[in-house]
């Protein structure tokens, strides 16, 4: 599981791009960190035959339906 985004790594990346980020862009740039880990965690906990797919999504619907067809009739 990877670890969040650290001020020191942060201001490695500012010293070697010799950029000075904004409060609000580092405070931003961790928000978004942050979200991302609690995907990933929401992912971590769910089995690895785990499939989601938004209802919009007619090709990934249809893909998921013939591969639980597929599973069934194995």
């Amino acid at each position: 599981m990877p670890n969040p985004i650290s001020f020191a790594e942060i201001d490695a990346w500012a010293r070697l791009t010799r950029r000075r980020p904004a409060p609000w862009e580092v405070r931003l740039l961790r928000l978004i960190d942050n979200a991302v880990l609690g995907k990933i965690a929401e992912r971590a906990d769910k089995p690895a035959d785990y499939n989601e797919v938004d209802a919009t999504d007619i090709e990934g619907v249809a893909g998921l339906l013939g591969r639980l067809r597929a599973r069934q009739n194995s």
